[in-house]
């Protein structure tokens, strides 16, 4: 996956493509599975930020908390973060932090999901090595010294100040997708949460195995719930990870 192809989807998701770049792109989509799942997930984090940017009855806030967040927003001071598309994702992260104060925004307390023992905790040295180091790939699976294998699916910017990154992992016939942020102060990769992908087939590194749509729901709204902007670019990460994620 080259940074022209996550700058053709950006553009692709944006209507900003002409009629021939579209069509030769759905083409890609049709036969590419790798290249059509960066795709649905560059979606479905779009989709989750515009709603949590409109949410049911944001319409009809009370006036004295409308002054509060009024007011708070104009003391706040945030260190955005970097931006493909110049999208205003910081005021995403503002605004959830203030409605958290104000009692308004009713997050979930994500965990891991208890599905029987999994291999994708805190404590795994493997898999945080390996999102410590592994660029994002449409379809390409990093082998771990256990005999697993993962592949980062992307990255961004947690509303924490973290950075976050969403991932698949396989090992045996079993498979599993998730999302771990960076600790800003120890550098320790956290599985924030995780769902076992619905699928008959191990994963290999030239097969994507799709999630079912319950899994897809659990990691989008934990991206939508707590990313401040869209996925990074390849260049942006490629970055990060040379600057060890400064």
């Amino acid at each position: 996956m080259t940074e022209h192809d996550f700058e053709l989807l950006s553009q692709y998701l944006d209507g900003e493509l002409g009629d021939a770049e579209a069509a030769a792109l759905e083409q890609r989509l049709a036969n590419e599975p790798g290249l059509r799942s960066t795709l649905d997930s560059m979606r479905r984090v779009d989709d989750d930020l515009r709603a949590a940017l409109h949410p049911p009855g944001c319409d009809r806030v009370p006036r004295h908390v409308a002054a509060l967040l009024e007011e708070a927003g104009a003391k706040s001071n945030v260190v955005p973060f970097p931006s493909r598309r110049g999208r205003a994702g910081v005021g995403l992260a503002v605004a959830a932090s203030l409605l958290a104060a104000v009692g308004l925004w009713l997050a979930p307390q994500w965990q891991v999901a208890e599905r029987g023992a999994h291999p994708a905790d805190a404590a795994n040295d493997l898999v945080a090595q390996a999102l410590e180091n592994t660029p994002s790939s449409a379809d390409e699976w990093t082998p771990l010294d256990d005999g697993g294998q993962l592949r980062a699916v992307l990255s961004f910017a947690g509303a924490s100040g973290q950075w976050c990154r969403e991932y698949q992992l396989g090992r045996g016939t079993e498979q599993w997708r998730g999302v771990a942020c960076r600790s800003r102060d120890s550098g320790a990769w956290h599985t924030q949460v995780l769902v076992e992908e619905h699928s008959a087939a191990a994963a290999t590194g030239a097969d994507y195995q799709p999630a079912g749509a319950g899994d897809l729901d659990t990691i989008s709204n934990y991206i939508g719930e707590h990313a401040t902007d869209i996925p990074l670019s390849a260049s942006e990460e490629s970055e990060l990870i040379a600057n060890d994620w400064q």
